[in-house]
């Protein structure tokens, strides 16, 4: 077994401890006392059963400092064989962090009802004192990619309007898009700075959907969102933090519907051209990943709303903003669901020509869900 950067104990010098001691390593008592002998941090060992055509295997973790059962996870499989080969991809992306929170601080949960000692098989790994006080592995995937339906809704409202010309807009209900994103860290298993160092894409496309006017023209206004940064990426323990620096695009358009075709415009399109720093964290947990991201969006140019039939002096800046929560189903393979918020605030210096406001606000509300696949690194 890899031992992921810990110092591992086989099942012979666990038996030979045990028989010398007269305990058992599958006990609290008998797992406490093995361990002091050996000068060992934490027990990992399992039971293995059979019902009909499936094979089961439970491995559990204990802490070497009392013996207490710091968590355990189950895995089934048509035949011994598979079996193995499962509990082998999957043991340290479900495990790791238990075995990490026991051999720093203890047991990771509250102590649980005792293994039965039917069917349990030899302590097959034990990790030593030498392993490094960590809740993950050293080195998070390498790629990951997330693909699924998002809903968004857009509101710009403006600060003035002097001669009664403008009209704040609002989509009328949340529209649906289709969003993706990429994250590749092509030296993730080397660690040091090469390690760290990675990029990352994102689009969204937005589906067309009526929106109106606040007195009551109808708009079809259809949405897109492009944009890529470098990252530099940290690691401590379950916690990564990552910073940020690339740019983008992101605008929207509305083609007017029915009697707002005969009118003239009152709702300006934009397509705000940016550059971005940021900065991204994400927290393991034993049963989800949380994730959090915020950043400053300089504007480069805000598209037609910035032309001369409408503002031509205009300055710009943005904000945004993410919440999400991932779910892991199996290895490799999890469900997000967030949120994000896109801001950006205009400024009219009003010159020649153009509609006299002092600025407006625009802001982008979404909700999404997305399926992630994530390889290479090490597992989580």
């Amino acid at each position: 077994m890899d031992g992921r950067g810990f110092t591992l104990v086989g099942a012979q010098a666990i038996d030979d401890a045990a028989s010398a001691l007269g305990a058992d390593p599958h006990d609290a008592a008998g797992a406490a006392a093995v361990a002091g002998r050996l000068g060992l941090n934490v027990l990992v060992g399992g039971r293995l059963s059979a019902a009909g055509g499936t094979r089961r295997a439970v491995i559990f973790v204990r802490s070497g400092h009392d013996g207490a059962l710091a968590g355990e996870e189950a895995w089934t499989a048509p035949s011994p064989v598979r079996l193995g080969r499962s509990v082998a991809r999957g043991f340290w992306s479900r495990l790791g962090f238990t075995i990490g929170m026991a051999a720093g601080r203890g047991t990771a949960v509250p102590p649980g009802p005792e293994p039965p000692a039917a069917g349990k098989v030899p302590v097959v790994s034990v990790v030593a004192p030498t392993a490094p006080p960590t809740a993950g592995p050293r080195h998070p995937r390498g790629f990951e990619l997330e693909l699924g339906p998002r809903f968004f809704s857009r509101h710009l409202s403006f600060s003035s309007d002097p001669n009664g010309v403008l009209r704040d807009f609002r989509t009328r209900s949340f529209a649906p898009s289709l969003g993706g994103r990429a994250i590749w860290f092509p030296w993730a298993g080397r660690g040091g700075a090469l390690g760290a160092l990675g990029i990352s894409g994102a689009i969204e496309h937005g589906l067309s959907l009526e929106s109106s006017t606040s007195d009551g023209r109808t708009y079809e206004s259809p949405h897109r969102s492009l944009d890529g940064a470098v990252r530099l990426r940290g690691s401590f323990g379950p916690l990564e933090a990552e910073a940020l620096a690339g740019g983008g695009r992101h605008g929207l358009a509305l083609s007017p519907r029915g009697a707002a075709a005969d009118l003239p415009a009152v709702v300006p399109d934009v397509d705000y051209r940016f550059m971005r720093g940021g900065m991204a964290v994400r927290l393991r947990t034993r049963t989800a990943i949380l994730l959090a991201e915020a950043g400053y969006r300089h504007i480069l140019g805000a598209g037609p709303i910035a032309g001369e039939n409408w503002f031509p002096a205009t300055s710009a800046r943005g904000l945004d903003a993410l919440l999400a929560l991932s779910l892991p189903v199996v290895d490799a393979v999890e469900l997000r669901f967030g949120a994000d918020l896109r801001r950006y605030s205009l400024t009219f210096a009003q010159g020649e020509g153009g509609v006299p406001s002092d600025g407006a606000r625009d802001s982008f509300v979404s909700v999404w869900a997305a399926v992630v696949l994530g390889f290479g690194g090490q597992p989580r």
